[in-house]
């Protein structure tokens, strides 16, 4: 496992990963872990299916933020001044490599209910366009890792809250 993300941040990023998926909550329209993408992923990739499925839906849920909020200073939780995403997909890249999904097997049957408790209490943000405010986060945090860690924890709480119409979570880059 990679030094700079932790498990708590592994299973938060997963959660809100597979929240979106098509068999959930649907934001992301992708089929990663549900019936479908593994009847189509295991056939392509036999030993390494739910890890692509993760990543193929990471990559989705970073498209569908960035058609959301349009402009490159609304921050929300895969954006490319985070490190999540890239940290994510190492971790995800080295579960192929040792062959080890065992933590990825809670996935595939986690209900929404579950998932949203991963995710912490929802946070109240104000909702502006595609987007949900949840205030505003200084460049110089970005390079601070407890400021990185309740980033995560305040974007990933405000999924919680949704329902199956999406708003992108987000932080304005002060």
């Amino acid at each position: 496992m990679s030094p700079s993300i932790t498990r708590l941040q592994i299973d938060t990023l997963l959660a809100v990963i597979r929240l979106g998926d098509a068999d959930r909550l649907g934001w992301w329209r992708s089929h990663s872990l549900d019936e479908a993408g593994e009847y189509l992923l295991a056939h392509m990739f036999p030993n390494t299916w739910m890890a692509t499925g993760v990543e193929l839906a990471m990559e989705s849920s970073r498209i569908r933020h960035n058609m959301a909020l349009n402009r490159p200073t609304a921050i929300h939780l895969f954006s490319d001044y985070l490190p999540f995403h890239r940290e994510l997909r190492a971790w995800l890249i080295q579960r192929k490599l040792d062959k080890d999904f065992e933590p990825l097997a809670w996935l595939p049957d986690a209900p929404v209910g579950q998932l949203r408790v991963n995710l912490g209490a929802p946070s109240a943000g104000e909702r502006r366009g595609d987007g949900i405010y949840l205030g505003d986060i200084p460049r110089r945090s970005l390079d601070d890792s407890a400021a990185l860690q309740e980033c995560l924890a305040r974007l990933a709480s405000a999924y919680a809250g949704l329902d199956d119409r999406f708003a992108a979570p987000y932080l304005d880059l002060a």
